[in-house]
């Protein structure tokens, strides 16, 4: 993209001895965002035509509508989370949340006043046939103080911009074109920090095992760089994650939440479009969320696509900017090497960077240098007798660990490795083990892969925070050997670094105090993990594992429905006891139903019969799969599967309310009674509406749903149901997004889809 540029009243490079320049006297020279432009579009005034969605092309563009400005629904165009793919070598997908013109059109900012530096990204969409051309204008107030002259044949390429600007009450931003679209990536102004803040940098390295680590006392020298970052870090010594597989692991961290409980569950991979309505619902904040709020620039830089609106398996979680990485093997370097770019590019910014290097998950494609030298410095009775696949597991965790090393070393050379927060971790561990794979032993797992069990293996992963140097040397501690869970991530690194949040809306447990002065340690003595129709709590004494139903059918497999393991006398998970020691399984019963995540119900009232004996036979089939039925003595499961329930019931005096929780809040049913042998039709939704004997409820209809019993609900003499509405607070659509090819691709290179 050619373009040129002209600054009225300063020159670009000589923004600290401008007029009004207040640098001068300011103690911090970091840039700190003051206003981001994207978020202020609710407050804009607009000038220009409205465009159809031929203003982006669709042969070459991808975007996340605008999910936080806060925009009309038919103003959402005006914020997009835009992608051009900026190189095939690599697959390198570059996003920014970028503020949209159409042709011709003006955007005026008003209330801002003040010296900034005003920064972003140029991008262009035309048709590929026209050249396209145009002039961004640039007002303070009302006097223009420069303009960009863009002329250019290649779209996808981003331009980036910097310049000193001085705003009495307006900005205003005219771009004038005949046939061109303009996106301006990532505009923000910002100002010198009023005080110090600190770099955030959160690194998670894939499928890295806690007892792969050499600081965990691991032999074999997979981690020698990590290993000297844990000497300057405090140190997790048993941290599990939330779930076993990475999108729901790391929406959990990022959220201090559980997945499930922020409407994205935790079985399959495409976010349907009613999830979607659930999870950006306007009060649920993330960590990158609050850090914007809180001036900081933030960026992401991985090979992840659960992390992209677009894909159709992802969600916007409101970076400033993504770089996705789909190469398998040239990954992890590229990410790096990104990496040390953005660093140096903002190295006077405050700012939040994730980083995820898709190393070490399968496929196992180390360097053959890498396998060569650990074998070489490895004890041969410890390497030689491992799996050729493990072998290549441990390769490619020395191969990532290489290259974060090189991160680390250039951090130190510009001077931002002691002034910055570094959190590594994982977002799940791997199964290697071969007495839990399920070919052998029916525990259900996979060996050399994860997702598909809940033992330690898979949730206890490192967990090191190293502190900025002036934080650590007043820090009373350095290692924490309880079990602690990664929602704690998002509210121990804010407070650490002074940051306020919201805390009665977060899971995690903060252990900033306990950090900084060594008191009120959080206790987390149960920790809760999300897999695949599935769940598990951990205590110091016992892990327990529920599987919903229709796991069975789901996974092809032979499995308990419960599995119990006695941490006291197995530590490995080896033995399940599940049928043996049932005063512990009602203990663990217990604590998971304090701990289960909240779900939407379906509840059917069956009346008192006027004739008695009475007795009602039924099924019911539902779209969503079955998290659990909760159990009334009244009540018989004839059969129970992913989404069917066929039962039997004998009303006393007491109610007899059958309770079905889904793990998805879809409301498509279908519901046949008879009671007597006589098949009857039922009343439904807050309005008890009468439906005969063959009716099937398919529509998602708000008449369906009540937060609270509808009137009448339990003194009715009609079976009635009726759904709780208590997760979802919406209502479903039957959109589904579809994944692209390129997604595809990727998630069958991890493994993930097997065809």
């Amino acid at each position: 993209m050619k373009f040129t540029f002209t600054v009225l009243f300063c020159v670009i490079f000589q923004f600290f001895s401008c007029k009004g320049n207040y640098a001068k006297n300011s103690k911090y020279r970091q840039f700190e965002v003051s206003v981001d432009l994207s978020r202020e579009l609710n407050s804009s005034e607009f000038t220009g035509e409205i465009p159809d969605e031929k203003i982006f092309p669709p042969d070459f563009w991808k975007k996340n509508p605008g999910r936080y400005s806060n925009l009309n629904q038919g103003e959402k165009w005006k914020n997009s989370q835009v992608t051009f793919k900026t190189s095939e070598e690599f697959l390198l997908n570059h996003s920014l949340d970028s503020v949209v013109f159409s042709k011709n059109s003006i955007y005026k900012f008003q209330n801002l006043h003040g010296d900034f530096l005003f920064s972003g990204k140029f991008g262009i969409l035309s048709n590929e046939n026209i050249r396209s051309s145009g002039i961004l204008k640039i007002y303070s107030d009302d006097k223009i103080i420069g303009e960009f002259q863009i002329d250019s044949m290649k779209s996808e390429t981003w331009k980036e911009f910097s310049f000193p600007i001085k705003i009495l009450n307006r900005l205003q931003l005219e771009w004038i074109s005949e046939n061109s679209s303009l996106i301006l990536g990532a505009p923000i102004l910002s100002k010198i920090a009023s005080k110090k803040k600190y770099n955030i940098l959160f690194i998670v390295i894939d499928a890295v095992r806690k007892d792969a680590m050499g600081y965990s006392g691991f032999p074999i020298p997979v981690s020698p760089n990590l290993d000297k970052l844990s000497k300057e870090s405090v140190v997790f010594e048993n941290a599990f994650v939330n779930a076993n597989w990475t999108k729901p692991s790391m929406i959990s961290m990022l959220y201090s939440d559980y997945s499930s409980a922020l409407g994205l569950g935790n079985i399959g991979f495409q976010v349907e479009n009613y999830r979607k309505k659930i999870f950006y619902s306007p009060n649920k904040k993330n960590i990158v969320e609050v850090l914007r709020n809180n001036g900081y620039y933030t960026a992401a830089i991985m090979n992840n696509v659960f992390f992209l609106d677009y894909t159709g398996v992802g969600v916007d979680l409101g970076f400033h900017e993504i770089f996705q990485i789909g190469k398998e093997v040239k990954d992890t370097k590229k990410i790096i090497d990104e990496a040390i770019e953005f660093s140096e590019k903002n190295k006077n910014r405050n700012y939040f960077l994730h980083l995820n290097l898709n190393t070490p998950h399968t496929p196992y494609l180390p360097p053959k240098r890498i396998l060569e030298n650990l074998k070489e410095n490895s004890p041969s009775s410890q390497f030689s007798k491992l799996h050729e696949y493990e072998k290549k597991y441990l390769g490619e965790i020395r191969y990532a660990d290489e290259e974060l090393g090189r991160l680390f070393s250039y951090l130190k050379q510009i001077h931002q490795f002691d002034d910055s927060f570094i959190v590594v971790t994982s977002d799940h561990g791997e199964l290697l083990n071969e007495y839990h794979d399920s070919k052998n032993h029916s525990n259900g797992g996979v060996r050399f892969g994860h997702g598909e069990s809940l033992f330690d293996e898979e949730l206890n992963v490192p967990y090191l925070i190293k502190l900025p140097k002036d934080i650590q040397s007043i820090a009373k501690v350095k290692q924490i050997p309880d079990q602690v869970s990664l929602l704690s991530f998002a509210p121990t690194v804010l407070s650490l670094a002074k940051i306020h949040y919201d805390k009665e809306k977060w899971k995690g447990k903060d252990y900033s105090e306990f950090i900084l002065y060594e008191k009120d340690f959080p206790k987390e003595e149960v920790i809760l993990s999300e897999g695949r129709l599935s769940e598990a709590i951990r205590t110091n004494q016992f892990k327990y594992v529920r599987r919903y139903p229709g796991y069975y059918s789901n996974k092809k497999i032979s499995s308990h429905i419960e599995q119990l393991y006695d941490f006291t006398k197995d530590p490995n998970e080896k033995t399940n006891i599940a049928e043996e020691n049932i005063e512990l399984l009602k203990k663990a019963r217990s604590f998971m139903d304090s701990f289960s995540i909240k779900r939407n119900q379906y509840r059917i009232h069956f009346p008192v019969c006027s004739d008695s004996p009475c007795q009602y036979f039924g099924e019911i089939s539902l779209k969503g799969s079955i998290y659990r039925v909760l159990e009334n003595p009244n009540i018989q499961l004839q059969e129970l599967s992913k989404k069917h329930v066929s039962f039997s019931v004998q009303p006393s005096t007491n109610i007899s309310e059958l309770i079905i929780e889904t793990v998805n809040p879809e409301f498509e049913f279908s519901l046949n009674i008879n009671r007597n042998n006589q098949k009857i039709g039922y009343r439904i939704g807050r309005f008890g509406l009468s439906k005969g004997i063959d009716t099937e409820q398919k529509e998602h209809s708000i008449l369906f749903t009540s937060e609270r019993p509808p009137y009448g609900y339990e003194s009715s003499k009609d079976v009635w149901i009726y759904n709780d509405s208590q997760f979802s607070k919406v209502n479903s659509s039957k959109e589904e997004v579809g994944m692209g090819e390129e997604v595809r691709s990727i998630l069958k290179s991890w493994g993930y889809i097997h065809e």
